[in-house]
């Protein structure tokens, strides 16, 4: 994981998936130079600056400007998590919840954010995705693995069946059975 960029240029060559290396050609300067760009050490003269707008398309203003803690960035706009004694009763739930609610505001901050590229828009959308995925099967609302072991087996499919060939002679009733199957995954 990338360290907090330091400036808003920075942040910008992230979200672009570039380093110092791309930097550094950018502004025909030495990999080391980029390097102590890229960590907060020093700051690109204007010359530099303009070969990197004109080449990296990243303004020469955004050097002087402090980071927006966006996607690529580790700060977030709450606070840093408490440590959590996993032993403790439903400490499973609340370090996921608490984790569901970082990604929804990370998600939220990254599409708010005129800025944002699609990639760090769909990242953001994919974790939260994962915490609210995360979130259901602490609760018991998702279990797979349960789900897909009872419409293989035998026995479902014998209810499955008889059920079908009982609903015949009533259309829309076998219609809304299967229908109500396909919602839970079964392939009628």
């Amino acid at each position: 994981m990338k360290k907090p960029a330091p400036n808003q240029a920075v942040e910008r060559l992230y979200l672009k998936h570039k380093g110092p290396r791309a930097l550094a050609r950018a502004a025909d300067v030495s990999p080391g130079t980029a390097q102590k760009w890229v960590n907060g050490r020093t700051k690109p003269l204007d010359e530099s600056r303009a070969r990197i707008a004109e080449k990296l398309k990243i303004e020469a203003h955004l050097w002087d400007l402090a980071p927006l803690a966006g996607p690529e960035a580790e700060a977030s706009d709450l606070p840093p998590l408490e440590p959590i004694d996993l032993a403790a009763p439903g400490a499973h739930r609340e370090l996921i919840l608490d984790l569901l609610r970082r990604a929804m505001a990370a998600r939220e901050r990254v599409r708010a954010d005129p800025r944002s590229s699609q990639a760090a828009i769909l990242k953001a959308e994919d974790d939260e995705r994962k915490a609210v995925l995360a979130w259901a099967k602490v609760n018991g609302d998702f279990a797979p693995d349960e789900a897909n072991k009872i419409l293989r087996s035998t026995q479902w499919r014998r209810i499955r069946a008889a059920a079908s060939k009982a609903l015949l002679p009533w259309p829309d009733a076998l219609a809304a059975f299967k229908g109500a199957l396909c919602e839970l995954g079964d392939v009628v």
